[in-house]
This record gives C-alpha cells, structure tokens and sequence, in this order.
C-alpha cells in the first residue's frame, strides 16, 4: 500500500505568493505589451508564474494578524505593480505621442478612433506607431527584457519594505524626457510638413487667387505619407533604444 506524502506549507510563503501575485497582476494589466491585448486568463496565470521564483527566492513576511492588515498588504503591493507598470507604459507611449504629433500636424486629427488596447481614442498615426512598437516588441524579444527588468524591481522595492520614494521621483523626473523622445522621433516628419506651410505661405503671397487651403490640405497629405514611410525605417532602432532605457530606469 503506498504511502501518503505530507507537504508542508510555510504561511509566510504563501502570504508572499500571494502579495507577489498582487503586484504581479497590476503591473500585467497596466504595462504594455501585455495590458488588456492579453486576456484575463493568460494574465492571471503569468501572474502567478512570475509569483512563484519571486516568493521562493525573497524574505517571507509575516502572516498579519487581521483581514484588514490582509488587505492593506496587498492594496500595497498592487500599488507597487501599477506604479512600475505605468512606467512601462509611459516609454511606450512615446510612439503614441509622436504619431500624434504627425497628425496634428498633418491634419490627420479628425480621423480619431476608439483604441480598444488602452482603452482610449487615439489618432490614426498614434495608433499606428504603438501597433508597429508593439509588433516589434515582440519579434525582438523586447517584452523579455521588459519582464526582466520588472522581475529585478523586486530587489528595490521589495515585499517586505517597498520603496515609493525612489520610483515615484523616477516617475516625476523623467516625464519630460519622454516628451523629448517623441518631439525627436516625429521631428523627421515635423520639419518636412513645417517646409510646407513654408511653401504653402510662399504661394499665398506671389498668387492670392490661388486656393491654398485646398492645395494645403492635398500637399501636407500626399507630403506625410511619403515622408513616414521613409521615416518608419528607423522605428525598430527606436524601439530597442526606448527598451533598454526602461529596462535599466525601473530597475
């Protein structure tokens, strides 16, 4: 007859599988290129894949004496997850920002569309740009090392003692850099349209009859598409560049 195996379960263990799988979930349905492209389940289950090595490897905490302190610990640690997962998602959306840019100043702002990925309206070439990052994302590997550099998040914000102090100063000092990446990366298309209205300007002086708002309108047009399409070589080195930046700020 065989013999029952007995499995000993540590409670500080699993209260730290727990709070890991917290954190962990928070920061899935925030970052991208996870957030709401992956279902519920899968995210789940990542979740608790990614708990397992986190509350292994770490100090386990001490199991709290009341459900309010339950609870508390781990609002604490989804806090944790969504603060580093809006980082992610704020290096991201540096394409989404610069393809808006280009629309605004393209005249392609009236062409705005639900976006269902992050749940907001975005223009057509901010949409645009964040598929194509996102396609890249993947095919480079870059969500490994997005994952990566979440998992080493652990060693300065610990479960035990997480440190907001560090990340919410990381957040606040890097908001405008991230504007200047985006300015940069559109500013191919940016200066091309700014030698139009130039142009356009030209025109409306040496012939007044001549219809510019019309002209305008076809020529910007016509102008942007070639000149992104030229422009969107560079994307996958953008990409790259913006991974490791991130990758090495959250940690």
């Amino acid at each position: 007859m065989n013999e029952l195996t007995t499995v000993a379960l540590d409670e500080g263990q699993l209260y730290s599988f727990l709070l890991a799988s917290a954190r962990n979930a928070a920061w899935l349905l925030v970052a991208p290129p996870f957030g709401r492209v992956i279902p519920a389940r899968v995210r789940g289950g990542l979740a608790f894949a990614l708990a397992i090595p986190m509350s292994i490897t770490g100090e386990a905490r001490a199991l709290p004496e009341s459900v309010l302190g339950l609870i508390a610990g781990v609002g604490v640690q989804a806090a944790v997850g969504m603060l580093v997962g809006f980082v992610v998602l704020a290096f991201i959306s540096v394409f989404t920002v610069a393809g808006s840019l280009i629309d605004f100043s393209a005249g392609y702002t009236a062409s705005t569309v639900f976006d269902p990925s992050v749940g907001q309206a975005n223009s057509l070439m901010g949409r645009t740009y964040f598929l194509l990052a996102s396609v890249l994302l993947f095919t480079t590997g870059g969500h490994l090392v997005v994952v990566e550099g979440y998992l080493r998040t652990y060693t300065v914000a610990p479960l035990s003692v997480p440190d907001f102090t560090s990340l919410g100063e990381f957040v606040v000092t890097n908001i405008g850099w991230l504007f200047l990446a985006a300015l940069e990366m559109a500013f191919p298309v940016l200066a091309t349209l700014l030698l139009v209205e130039v142009c356009l300007g030209l025109i409306a002086r040496a012939a007044p009859q001549t219809n510019v708002l019309t002209l305008g309108f076809a020529a910007k047009t016509l102008v942007a598409v070639v000149v992104i399409g030229v422009s969107v070589r560079a994307l996958p080195a953008a990409v790259e560049s913006l991974v490791l930046a991130a990758d090495g700020n959250i940690t």
